[in-house]
């Protein structure tokens, strides 16, 4: 009989790791335990975890000065015991080997080849060929709760094969043979990676997932490790500064390291403009780095609550969807280069309510030159990283919102065409909503239609022939009332218009050649009497 055993809660607070205090945890039986992440009312929590934690070890990766043997394609390794075995049942082992030049591993476990010692076991791996292999070593203890140690360093088996007898091989890569005297050093990066990406659109959550894919590194590079770095552009506030850090110092970059097998990455991105660029490194030095800007995202549109101009200022209330520890406020004119934004350190709590009209702001925030101007709010928390809060475009000018009209009389008695060209706002994404047409015949009502906001012509039908109009095509906008006056005048087709008039001239031709021979039998009836 075992009693029940009580569940302990630990504070983690925001960290991403945290150290659980030995005695006041069970080591000695199986142990399960879960994280539960709590924001605002809501509560994730990731799936159980059982562990033995008195047997749940890591060990060191195998050391790589042991001897070792090869005969009929068998490589015969002995291998230490780890510091922490305990004897008894030996330790899980596995391999992987590649021949020099290649590129590939192939992964087998790595049986036990004769009873242990006290200075390790023999295991074997089977190269199966002739040929210099580059080999690499993994275990674990054997009970269900350990983990696997991470890879050792290569072991370098040279060409050549001894179907009888043992050789004990060097543990180091083969020797250049156009230089005796050294070993073959590897080669080193003079391009940057190839880089393919595939850019992700901008959730609800204000995230998106960029996907990144690169070329690997050529078995001459040897082992070489790739770093990603990626930047906002505008908002270069990842973390609270230091008291003795300078502004540069504050300049946050996020560091991805990749090992050497890994040829593709995925990065959780707001929606800023972002500059993403990936070096790799090997024993000879860096190579050059690829660079790739990634462009902010201009279709969304949610967050901000509320969006007011007085003047060149602008003042926008927004409300924070999570907690977070910084946000970033920035207005960038479109086009152009990004400008920096204003950034606010501080906790704030979710569905915290903020309004910035640039108080405590570097700078305040303002809307000088007339055009479009891109409004995002991006906030910044230790678990999720960068996400956009809120995101709006907002078209400055006091230009009318009334669109210069062409009037196309000739699609038929009665219907006319109205073309227009397209305003600088409908180049702001998200600020023309669509367009107003109205129209009026002299002393009658004004008619309303709409036209989506991506077409530049609209067909008025059922006009009445030879009537004065008055006509107007104007913009709705985010912020507009949605108000149209007709202003343009046009005539409409009358029946007595130049085609019309062709048609009555051919009708009384008609009628005189139908006429001529009934006058004809007339006079001849005539002259008979």
């Amino acid at each position: 009989y075992a009693p029940p055993r009580p569940c302990r809660r630990f504070e983690a607070g925001a960290g991403t790791t945290f150290t659980l205090p030995h005695h006041h945890i069970y080591v000695l039986t199986n142990t399960t335990a879960w994280l539960e992440a709590r924001w605002g009312g809501h509560l994730r929590r990731t799936p159980n975890l059982t562990l033995h934690l008195d047997e749940a070890v890591k060990p060191d990766p195998p050391t790589t000065t042991m001897p070792f043997t090869k005969a009929g394609g068998q490589l015969r390794l002995r291998v230490p015991w780890p510091p922490c075995h305990r004897r008894g049942r030996p330790p899980q082992r596995e391999a992987r080997f590649r021949r020099m030049g290649d590129s590939g591993w192939t992964q087998v476990k790595t049986p036990v080849a004769g009873a242990g010692g006290d200075d390790g076991t023999v295991v074997t791996c089977p190269l199966g060929g002739h040929g210099a292999f580059e080999v690499q070593l993994r275990h674990k203890l054997p009970h269900w709760s350990s983990y696997w140690s991470d890879w050792s360093s290569s072991i370098f088996v040279p060409e050549g094969e001894e179907e009888e007898g043992e050789r004990v091989g060097p543990r180091q890569p083969p020797k250049n043979p156009d230089n005796g005297a050294g070993l073959l050093p590897p080669a080193e990066i003079l391009a940057s990676p190839a880089l393919s990406h595939q850019l992700g659109k901008l959730g609800r959550d204000g995230q998106r997932v960029l996907r990144l894919d690169w070329q690997p590194a050529t078995p001459e590079q040897g082992n070489v490790t790739y770093m990603l770095r990626a930047r906002m552009l505008a908002c270069r506030c990842a973390q609270p500064p230091e008291e003795d850090e300078d502004e540069e110092d504050e300049e946050e970059e996020d560091v991805t390291v990749v090992r050497t097998e890994v040829t593709a990455h995925n990065l959780t991105l707001s929606g800023a403009e972002y500059e993403i660029l990936l070096t790799a490194t090997n024993a000879a030095g860096t190579g050059p780095a690829r660079l790739l800007r990634v462009p902010t995202e201009h279709h969304a549109d949610f967050g901000f609550e509320d969006v007011t101009v007085a003047g060149s200022v602008v003042t926008v209330r927004w409300q924070a969807p999570s907690p977070g520890s910084i946000y970033c406020f920035e207005q960038q004119p479109l086009p152009g280069a990004p400008k920096p934004g204003a950034c606010v350190h501080g906790d704030f709590p979710a569905k915290s309510i903020h309004v910035d009209t640039g108080k405590g702001a570097p700078r305040p925030p303002s809307l000088d030159t007339p055009g479009c101007h891109r409004l995002a709010v991006h906030g910044w928390s230790p678990a999720r990283g960068w996400a956009t809060f809120a995101l709006q475009h907002h078209y400055s000018s006091n230009a009318s919102l009334a669109v210069p009209v062409r009037v196309n009389a000739s699609a038929g008695d009665a219907t006319v065409v109205l073309w227009w060209n397209p305003s600088p706002r409908a180049a702001c994404p998200g600020v023309l909503v669509k367009y107003l047409i109205c129209h009026a015949a002299d002393g009658d009502n004004v008619t309303y239609a709409e036209a989506d906001a991506k077409v530049s012509h609209y067909v008025l039908p059922n006009l009445r022939p030879g009537t004065g109009y008055r006509v107007g095509v104007w913009e709705v906008t985010t912020d507009s009332e949605g108000t149209c006056s007709p202003w343009w005048h046009f005539q409409s087709k009358a029946l007595g218009s130049p085609q019309g008039a062709a048609r009555k001239s051919n009708l009384k031709y008609l009628s005189v050649l139908l006429g001529l021979p009934a006058i004809a039998a007339v006079y001849q009836l005539s002259k008979k009497r």
